[in-house]
């Protein structure tokens, strides 16, 4: 019997890793590649990806990624996993409808996961702690919380969020059901 293994983005590992707790996805294997949006691709970054989806042909892969990921131009190359596509990031753990909406609102959505590494995430972007106001203004009116439930003290990290970009908070309370 042939092993499932799905590949997601590190943004989403601590969802992914908690939804691999429950039994019905046990007999799963999770891996995860690195943001490649948030960072320009390191030059070794077909060897880690082949690392990552490395197989002995006893597994299928399936590749949950947004059609607009960098990650596919690797995955091109290998047609033995399959792509599961969506529009957005963060469909892996809410429903377009509601992304919609915020996107519709101007506001920036963001997951347990991804909020668990909120300084990270700015300095990959390469900020200066100063600038980080001007560029979250230009292009958002306020941070959602999509609320998975996979970190502890979800409220202090958005809090620390927000103060640094000066952007109001709203949370969507979505679990991990979806995903």
């Amino acid at each position: 019997m042939k092993k499932i293994v799905v590949v997601a983005c590190s943004n989403f590992q601590q969802e992914m890793l908690k939804i691999s707790t429950h039994n019905e996805f046990q007999g799963m294997s999770f891996c995860f590649y690195p943001a490649l949006c948030e960072v320009s691709p390191p030059s070794d970054t077909r060897e880690i990806l082949h690392d990552v989806l490395s197989s002995s042909g006893e597994k299928f892969h399936f590749l949950f990624a947004p059609r607009s990921c960098p990650v596919l131009k690797y995955m091109r190359e290998r047609p033995e996993i399959t792509h599961i596509a969506y529009d957005y990031c963060q469909e892996l753990v809410a429903c377009k409808v509601i992304l919609q909406q915020q996107i519709e609102r101007n506001s920036y959505s963001v997951t347990d996961g991804w909020l668990s590494q909120w300084r990270e995430h700015l300095r990959n972007w390469g900020f200066d702690p100063s600038k980080t106001l001007g560029f979250m203004g230009e292009f958002s009116s306020s941070i959602v919380h999509l609320k998975t439930g996979v970190i502890e003290n979800p409220e202090r990290e958005l809090a620390d969020f927000a103060k640094a970009v000066k952007l109001p908070t709203d949370v969507i309370d979505i679990g991990l059901d979806y995903a």
